[in-house]
């Protein structure tokens, strides 16, 4: 319940808070669409967690291996099937932040695997997603000097109050 609370004060969907957007049309298909996508992004990612789990007993390199081929190959897939116009950054700054986002999300990717040998898929999972929204938060705030409204931070503090009520329960009934 914290955390559902949480993501929606952190989320504001346009018809709970049409206050914060104006230019909300409930028409507009964008809208829709974004959501069918996050909505199908999550159902994919929670089978891969659960998979994963279920295949703790494999070493990490092979899971992870297994894993960034087939996004690889999805990738393409709809790549050339929607249409996407493949093109190199010009710059070397560019390049070597594409670099830098590939070998961040490998990192993700290993410490998610070790993660879910020895923790629970529905742990791991929650706290990857809460303190994913936590960082982004901050990130928003640091790097971008965008200051959230009031109910945003609330929101993250559920987020993050769920996340910590989680982990004491756990180390409560160990």
């Amino acid at each position: 319940v914290l955390m559902l609370s949480g993501i929606i004060f952190v989320v504001k969907p346009p018809f709970l808070f049409p206050e914060d957007d104006p230019d909300f049309h409930p028409s507009d298909p964008a809208g829709g669409t974004a959501a069918i996508c996050v909505l199908l992004t999550t159902i994919l990612a929670s089978n891969i967690t659960v998979i994963i789990r279920k295949l703790r007993k494999d070493h990490v390199a092979t899971l992870t291996a297994t894993n960034q081929l087939i996004i690889i190959i999805e990738s393409f897939f709809f790549i050339f099937l929607l249409g996407f116009e493949l093109v190199t950054p010009e710059s070397w700054e560019d390049r070597m932040l594409v670099v830098l986002v590939s070998l961040g999300n490998l990192g993700y990717v290993i410490l998610e695997m070790l993660a879910l040998k020895v923790e629970e898929a529905n742990r791991v999972s929650l706290l990857d997603n809460s303190l994913g929204i936590i960082l982004a938060f901050a990130v928003q705030v640091v790097v971008f000097e965008d200051i959230p409204s009031l109910s945003t931070v609330g929101g993250t503090g559920l987020v993050f109050l769920a996340v910590i009520v989680t982990g004491i329960k756990k180390m409560v009934c160990k």
